[in-house]
């Protein structure tokens, strides 16, 4: 996955980190991942992205209400 694989290499924990790392990146560097790359010019425009898409505590921190009603819209797959 593009998202951990840059945080991982270049050892940020969040998306912000990232952000602030890369500014230091060249283009070439910064393009070889595109979480990377969108960092890297979400730096360079001056602006602030936050996202964190593995949150350990997404799932766990919803309400089971929520969970149950997420998973009756959910589309079913028919496997015949």
């Amino acid at each position: 996955m593009c998202y951990q694989e840059a945080l991982q290499e270049s050892g940020c924990l969040d998306l912000l980190e990232l952000q602030d790392a890369s500014q230091h990146l060249s283009w070439k560097a910064a393009s070889t991942n595109e979480v990377t790359f969108a960092c890297y010019l979400a730096n360079k425009l001056d602006i602030r992205v936050e996202w964190d898409p593995f949150h350990p505590d997404l799932i766990a921190s919803a309400p089971d209400a929520t969970l149950a009603a997420l998973a009756c819209q959910a589309p079913t797959i028919n496997t015949d």
